[in-house]
């Protein structure tokens, strides 16, 4: 079944969660620009179907994008995995990039 992952980061920014994982993947991220996702953020599609996003929490009206996480400045959404374990393990254990906050099937 596919799901949805929430990681956020207190220590890392868009910036370096981007090279970090871009690194780790071997990939290439596309930067984008939007309003509603706190200005510059970052956008993979894996052939695999996974799509994973890397942006500010704060919107540029100020508002949150995840209320239910204000002490983390910094978002990663992984979308449409199968592996969520995989992923956990990477960002938290092996890069050390961010913690996991949520997961939705």
């Amino acid at each position: 079944m596919k799901c949805r992952l929430v990681f956020g980061s207190k220590t890392h920014d868009v910036e370096s969660l981007h090279k970090e994982l871009a690194t780790c993947l071997g990939v290439t991220f596309e930067a984008r620009e939007g309003l509603y996702r706190g200005g510059d953020y970052y956008r993979l599609r894996m052939e695999t179907g996974e799509n994973v996003s890397i942006q500010n929490n704060r919107e540029l009206e100020d508002e949150l994008a995840e209320e239910a996480f204000p002490d983390f400045p910094f978002l990663i959404y992984v979308s449409g995995t199968n592996d969520p374990e995989v992923w956990k393990d990477r960002i938290v254990n092996q890069l050390a990039i961010g913690e996991f906050l949520r997961q939705k099937e």
